[in-house]
């Protein structure tokens, strides 16, 4: 890995962490438009034309596959970057794990996000202390049929069980918008575009799977494998005040979609925690299953609770 590091740590978001912990206590330029069809850079030359999925047909109405620029030409970082982001923002489906923390100690929460567009666009965000969580199932289209939900362990003493209620009750942390967060998360990536160091192509080789949670992983993705680029940034960390210069490392799919990506940083001026270590802020996000089949558990209105039961 390069200068950037992974190990563990917290979550960010519109929600509070502090909050959460009480619960758990009581998303080329165009050039022209026709109709359907998009007449897309320099394909105006050569008579290609794109529908709105962005997916080239020739003028004789035979599909062209599309081919990302991280498998023509992995070196060319912005193109690569910017295909990235403009991939999953455009996926029907993904997971995603998020873990922002800090080396001097709080309260950190992982989030999981699992997104599907089968039946209907519905986002899940939870954020975890162990084993034990809460989240919310928000549907895009339909915001008022938002669904809380809580894992905890199961009355039985064995495993955990999910229960789902409307009303979250007083004193929760605002809804906020699940969708736009995990947007702000990819866009994030786009901080490579202005590295403040030459970004460094690593070559293609593995990307990291332990400590992924098995409803994110998937069978799928057991086998990790991706373009790796290094260098540094300037990174915003949500929950520090000041933007921070910070190594990172990035992990892009042979299919051009990001794959993991890792920011560690040291603050300017508060270099050292109360135990005198050197203060370290990490982002580490992992994207994955984009198109692949993700259930997000929605559940039928007869699972439902007026409000959050009590465990």
């Amino acid at each position: 890995m390069g200068a950037a590091g992974g190990a563990s740590g917290a979550a960010g978001g519109a929600a509070g962490v502090g909050g959460v912990i009480g619960a758990l206590s009581g998303v080329k330029g165009v050039v022209a438009v026709l109709g359907t069809l998009t007449l897309i850079g320099g394909g105006a030359a050569t008579g290609a034309w794109f529908l709105r999925d962005d997916a080239p047909v020739s003028e004789e109405g035979t599909e062209e596959p599309f081919t990302p620029t991280v498998a023509v030409d992995p070196e060319d970082v912005d193109a690569v970057v910017r295909d990235a982001v403009e991939l999953a923002l455009a996926a029907t489906s993904f997971t995603t794990y998020e873990f922002a923390y800090a080396n001097s100690g709080g309260d950190f929460l992982p989030t999981h996000y699992l997104y599907s567009e089968d039946p209907r666009p519905v986002i899940s965000r939870a954020r975890y202390l162990g084993p034990t969580g809460i989240g919310v199932l928000f549907p895009l289209e339909a915001a008022e049929d938002v669904v809380h939900f809580q894992d905890h362990p199961a009355t039985t003493g064995e495993g955990m069980e999910r229960v789902f209620y409307r009303d979250p009750g007083p004193g929760t942390d605002p809804l906020g918008d699940p969708r736009a967060e995990w947007e702000d998360l990819v866009r994030s990536v786009e901080g490579v575009l202005d590295a403040t160091t030459p970004v460094v192509y690593e070559g293609r080789g593995a990307v990291r799977t332990e400590f992924l949670p098995l409803e994110l992983l998937g069978d799928e993705d057991s086998d990790r494998v991706g373009h790796q680029y290094t260098g540094t940034l300037v990174q915003d960390f949500r929950f520090y005040d000041d933007p921070v210069e910070a190594g990172f490392d990035l992990w892009v799919t042979d299919e051009g979609y990001p794959s993991r990506f890792v920011v560690e940083g040291v603050p300017a001026g508060d270099p050292e925690t109360d135990s005198g270590d050197v203060h370290t802020l990490t982002l580490e996000v992992d994207f994955l299953r984009f198109n692949q089949s993700v259930d997000v558990g929605f559940p039928d209105e007869s699972e439902i609770h007026a409000t959050r039961p009590r465990p």
